[in-house]
């Protein structure tokens, strides 16, 4: 769901969703 993650964060209206995912994704949780 890597490429999902990264449409949502990149999109306006999933910022607050697409941002929450892209932090974990950054921290190193590799479940995104």
């Amino acid at each position: 769901m890597s490429g999902v993650n990264g449409l949502a964060a990149r999109r306006p209206s999933g910022l607050a969703c697409g941002t929450k995912l892209h932090e974990a994704e950054v921290g190193g949780a590799g479940l995104f």
